[in-house]
């Protein structure tokens, strides 16, 4: 007992050694390319978030770069439009030079006009007089803005003196009658003389109404481009003479106006702020436009570069923030700088990408696991199986080891004429018979075993009375086992298709496990059922637990507990007793149990009826 004792605790250290080290292979197998997937993951995240960076980066490099072009190019153009102009017009009235250098300045600019001492002009508040030679009367304006609003005649020919005239409210007609055109239907011609007039006469306008014009101008079939300089020319308002002032008090203006003027006629600057040109006049003065801050953050705002950045006017280079960004210098000490229109857009962007990448490498990590899992299963499988076919070696080797044996002993009392008398030498030729019955039935079960599992099994099924078949059984497990009762609970007659050898087969085997572990079977039931028959041996043993009420028809596996390890057996019985059953197209189970609500276990194997053609296979 004391060695069996030790052999069992080896054993179950041994067990869980084995249950460490494979869980220690699940850790491997799993955790490690797990692992390897977070960190992948992570670096993924990491480079989305580097080219997402990238990307915002030259995008806001490219709205830089755009505006720096549109900013010099419209700059271009306006030099040329004031190298071309003529003497007359540079020498008119102040309102005239002021509406001139409204006309004349780009969008990223404000209007400059300068007097005989090349000082800036402080506009006056009056409002801008009419300078038409012959103006409409109101009527017949009104009357030209409603045939521009049937579409008829074109928008200059038709408000030609009108460029004063009002309604009665006090609103300005001209801007009204254009806007009502440009809500309905798109015309070049309009935009164009809209911006114009806006260009010369916005500075007169009162704040709401320029507001509503404002809107108006939103609203309006115009394209992108007209609306932005509509929109620049109609928020354009005369420079602060303090500002101007600072600016041609400048180095970079001292010197080109000292300098003179080109064959054009033009003086340009650039530094300190500002960029300037202007048209200087014979007699003194000059006409042209100055690039400020103001200015460009008000053209910025009206003619957007993308809807996903922003511009903004700056001074010195802006303090770093993280955020991609991107700056032009037009000018020393005068700058652009794009930005993402939204503050946390290159957070919002980034953040999709980690969410993505992160379900990536959690969905990667989850399935290196469940490959681990599978792994360890596989593993936990071969090592079970190997220890079953140990365990079936050993109790196979036994079970004909004992009869053998046996066999060997008796046999040899005999051959040494050491038998005793007649009725010793009976008792010992009866033990021999016994014992090679037993062995017998040992290799029939396993060869029986071995032919049903490869599938070369032959089941020759033919009409038999099926309580003879099983009584049949029932008598040589009683004449094997003297003093053993069972009781028969027989119905009759119960005629059905069977193969009788394989049914008493597995009646011995379910009589066989009740006598080793509940000492001997109780009853044995024989009923019809509505698909065939049914087979059932009850015992008062301690029941079969529910968790193992599958297990132990499976091959080699036997009640995990100490009455199974302390039982002799091969564990191939119950598996064969299934086995028989499914060949008759029933099944073989388990329940707890007895008549009367006792305990014990109850087998039950179900026969179905033999279809056409089945009854020999």
């Amino acid at each position: 007992m004391k060695g069996s004792s030790g052999l069992g605790a080896l054993g179950r250290a041994g067990g869980r050694s084995a249950a460490v080290r494979d869980g220690l292979v699940l850790a491997g197998a799993g955790l490690v390319p797990a692992t390897f997937a977070v960190v992948l993951g992570l670096r993924a995240v990491q480079n989305e978030e580097a080219a997402v960076r990238r990307e915002a980066t030259r995008e806001t490099e490219s709205a830089a770069r755009l505006a720096e072009a549109s900013v010099e190019a419209e700059v271009r153009e306006a030099e040329g439009r004031l190298g071309a102009l003529g003497v007359a017009e540079l020498q008119g009235a102040l309102d005239d030079r002021r509406a001139l250098a409204r006309r004349l300045a780009p969008v990223w600019a404000e209007p400059l006009v300068l007097d005989a001492r090349l000082e800036a002009v402080v506009p006056d508040t009056a409002p801008p007089r009419s300078t038409d030679p012959s103006p409409r009367s109101e009527l017949a304006c009104r009357a030209a803005a409603d045939a521009l609003r049937r579409g008829e005649g074109a928008p200059r020919d038709q408000l030609v003196g009108c460029e004063a005239a009002r309604t009665e409210l006090g609103r300005w007609l001209v801007p009204i009658a254009l806007l009502d055109v440009l809500r309905e239907r798109a015309d070049d011609e309009a935009a164009d003389l809209l911006v114009e007039w806006l260009t010369s006469r916005a500075s007169g306008m009162a704040r709401a109404e320029l507001a509503a014009t404002r809107e108006e101008i939103a609203a309006s079939t115009m394209t992108p481009d007209q609306r932005a300089r509509a929109l620049a020319a109609s928020g354009r308002s005369e420079p602060s003479s303090s500002f101007v002032a600072a600016a041609l008090r400048g180095d970079a203006a001292r010197r080109a106006l000292a300098r003179g003027a080109d064959a054009r006629g033009l003086a340009r600057w650039r530094g300190e702020g500002s960029l300037g040109v202007v048209r200087l006049a014979p007699e003194g003065g000059a006409v042209g436009f100055l690039v400020d801050a103001p200015a460009l953050a008000r053209a910025a705002a009206a003619r957007p570069t993308s809807s996903s950045t922003r511009l903004r006017a700056v001074g010195k280079e802006p303090a770093s923030t993280g955020e991609p960004r991107a700056v032009v210098w037009l000018a020393p000490g005068l700058g652009l700088e794009a930005t993402l229109a939204a503050g946390d857009a290159l957070a919002a962007r980034t953040r999709r990408s980690r969410w993505g990448l992160w379900a990536i490498a959690v969905a990667s990590a989850s399935v290196a696991l469940g490959f681990a899992w599978i792994v360890f299963a596989r593993l936990r499988a071969a090592r079970r199986t190997s220890e079953l076919r140990t365990s079936f070696a050993a109790a196979v080797s036994h079970e004909l080891r004992t009869p053998l044996a046996s066999i060997r002993m008796l046999a040899e009392l005999l051959e040494d004429d050491r038998g005793g008398d007649d009725a010793e030498r009976r008792e010992t030729a009866a033990a021999i018979a016994r014992e090679s019955r037993r062995l017998g039935e040992t290799v029939s079960r396993l060869l029986a075993w071995s032919r049903m599992r490869e599938g070369d099994a032959t089941v020759t099924r033919t009409v038999a009375e099926l309580s003879e078949v099983v009584g049949d059984a029932v008598d040589v497990f009683a004449e094997r086992n003297p003093g053993v009762e069972i009781e028969r609970s027989f119905e009759a007659p119960i005629a059905i298709a069977v193969d009788g050898p394989l049914v008493q087969l597995a009646v011995m085997n379910l009589l066989e496990n009740a006598k080793k572990y509940a000492g001997t079977a109780r009853r044995v039931v024989v009923a019809a059922t509505e698909e065939g028959a049914r087979i059932e041996v009850e015992d008062d043993g301690p029941g079969v637990p529910r968790a193992l009420r599958e297990k132990i028809f499976e091959a080699f596996e036997r009640g995990d507990d100490r009455l199974s390890r302390a039982t002799e057996g091969t564990g191939i019985g119950l598996a064969l007793v299934r086995a028989v059953a499914r060949a008759h197209g029933g099944d073989a189970t388990v329940r707890s149990g007895g008549q009367g609500g006792q305990g014990g276990a109850i087998f039950r194997v179900d026969l179905r009826r033999a279809r056409s053609g089945e009854e020999a296979r």
